[in-house]
C-alpha cells in the first residue's frame, strides 16, 4: 500500500510482481487511464486489475467509465473482463 499521487508513486515500482491492483483515486478520465496502464504493468500474468467507480457520475460528465472502457478496448486480447458492475474486474492474460 502506497499513499501519494499515482503519477509519481507508481512509476518507480517494479513490474509484474503483484497479484492485484485496485484502482480507486481520481475520477478524471486521464488519471484513471494512467492508473490502469500502470496497473497492467505492475500485475503478473493472471493477476487482477480492479477499477472502482465504473458507474460513477452522469453521462456527459467527465467520469471513470470512459477511461475504463478505453483501457478495455486498447488492451483487448491482453485482459479478460471477469466482472462488470459498479466495479470492473479484469484479469491480465
Amino acid at each position: 500500500l502506497r499513499d501519494g499521487n499515482s503519477w509519481f508513486e507508481l512509476s518507480d515500482i517494479g513490474h509484474g510482481k503483484y497479484d492485484l491492483a485496485f484502482v480507486d483515486g481520481s475520477h478524471l478520465p486521464h488519471d484513471v487511464l494512467h492508473d490502469l496502464v500502470e496497473s497492467y504493468r505492475l500485475v503478473r500474468p493472471d493477476g487482477l486489475i480492479i477499477a472502482d467507480d465504473y458507474l460513477w457520475g452522469q453521462p456527459g460528465e467527465l467520469r471513470p467509465k470512459e477511461a475504463i472502457d478505453a483501457f478495455v478496448s486498447c488492451f483487448k486480447g491482453h485482459i479478460k473482463v471477469i466482472h462488470q458492475g459498479y466495479i470492473m474486474a479484469m484479469q491480465k492474460c
